[in-house]
């Protein structure tokens, strides 16, 4: 019964890990297919769009939202851990390539999306390798 028990953590770590890759992959693609931005733009876009600068998402459920809450099924929805250390920029430069992602999808993919909501924020730190730009300037704690 353990190993089962670890099986099953070890499962749901690596589809946690995918999930960042799918996301940091898509948005590449996205990046390097755009027409609507320079290779100068491009390029610095690059240096952001890998795993490191993918926020965390952890797995949770709510109910479905039907008329008689008993009958319906949970809804497994997705939280986002933000990444508190993230400029505005970068944020913005990953905002608009998932619009783009977004865009070239089919109403299918569409449709397949889990839900994403915002949770409590991540607590890992900024890539040693970080361009300044990426990343701001938080107050120190006392």
């Amino acid at each position: 019964m353990a190993l089962a028990g670890k099986l099953d953590e070890s499962k749901k770590r690596q589809q946690k890990v995918q999930r960042k890759h799918n996301k940091a992959h898509s948005r590449m693609n996205a990046c390097t297919t755009s027409t609507a931005i320079t290779a100068e733009e491009k390029s610095e876009a690059m240096k952001i769009l890998t795993v490191d600068y993918m926020s965390s998402e952890e797995t949770g459920q709510e109910c479905a939202g039907s008329e008689d809450e008993r009958q319906a099924p949970p809804v497994t929805i997705f939280k986002i851990c933000p990444l508190p250390w993230r400029s505005n920029r970068a944020n913005s430069i990953i905002a608009s390539m998932d619009r783009k992602t977004q865009r070239k999808s089919s109403n299918r993919a569409r449709e397949m999306c889990r839900k994403r909501n915002n949770g409590d924020p991540s607590t890992r730190q900024p890539p040693s390798s970080a361009p300044a730009w990426a990343v701001k300037e938080l107050p120190l704690r006392s």
